[in-house]
């Protein structure tokens, strides 16, 4: 595979947590909102087979879901929906219990079909499934950028040491964005990235990359309720303000150069 691949085109970021409910949806919409307002044109998959709720978060009805293009019922360019905050959402599946556990195959087939939208797009953001699933994994080795997001939870810890364990272990990516989420402050998100790091350099061997942290807000809630990403609802709050700092941040990085081995998103581009 060509490093060119990876360069050329459309951004990848891949955000992938190790459980459930550390805010990675509300990250991932919020993120890609603030990277619309950088003037970059934005296509968000979500990417969460069985449990797709983005829609909701950023105000849009579907039409269609990727699980209709899977099935061959129409091409992905047909579902893709525009949202009023500059981001574009190919939808996941909601409550197909099928596709909730789609395989490495399956996996493939949904990569290689992005390439039709290649060039169409500065960004793109994939919001995994929580957990260390087939496609999880597939959809991490797929994308330049691999941000992995936890709280100060325990539970949450530990999940996500183990997420990148498999990713460093079996998959030999050492490359990974770790981003404190609903913390107190700016002080417990470095604290929390210091110690994630330490431990994961301790034992894979490898390192991680810190580009800012996320505070709690109450509103987070509020901003569900009213389908409207919290930059446009409290566009001066501190978490607002977290958001623009990390996708600026991620913006910054220089692009990827080596290839990950496995099939890529918008591998044909040029």
């Amino acid at each position: 595979m060509q490093s060119k691949a990876l360069n050329s085109g459309t951004r990848t970021i891949c955000i992938a947590s190790g459980k459930g409910g550390v805010g990675k949806t509300t990250l991932s919409i919020n993120l890609a909102t603030a990277i619309a307002e950088q003037g970059k044109s934005v296509l968000y998959f979500d990417a969460d087979m069985g449990l797709a709720n983005a829609q909701i978060g950023l105000g849009v009805d579907s039409v269609g879901n990727i699980g209709h293009v899977m099935n061959g019922l129409v091409r992905l360019d047909d579902i893709i929906v525009k949202s009023s905050f500059g981001v574009d959402l190919v939808a996941g599946a909601s409550g197909v219990e099928a596709l909730a556990s789609v395989g490495r195959v399956e996996s493939a087939r949904i990569i290689q079909a992005f390439s039709g939208l290649s060039n169409r797009y500065d960004v793109l953001i994939v919001d995994c499934a929580a957990g260390i699933s087939s496609s999880v994994l597939s959809f991490l080795q797929a994308c330049e950028e691999r941000v992995v997001v936890g709280t100060a939870e325990l539970s949450s810890i530990a999940d996500a040491y183990a997420l990148l364990k498999v990713m460093v272990n079996d998959y030999r990516l050492d490359d990974f964005i770790y981003l404190p989420n609903q913390v107190d402050n700016e002080q417990q998100g470095v604290r929390l990235f210091e110690s994630m790091d330490n431990v994961v350099g301790n034992f894979l061997n490898a390192s991680l990359h810190y580009l800012g942290s996320v505070s709690k807000d109450p509103m987070v809630n509020l901003s569900w309720q009213k389908s409207t990403p919290m930059l446009r609802l409290a566009p001066s709050a501190v978490i607002a303000s977290n958001f623009r700092q990390v996708a600026k941040a991620l913006l910054a990085r220089p692009a990827a150069t080596q290839p990950s081995g496995a099939v890529q998103f918008f591998m044909g581009q040029t």
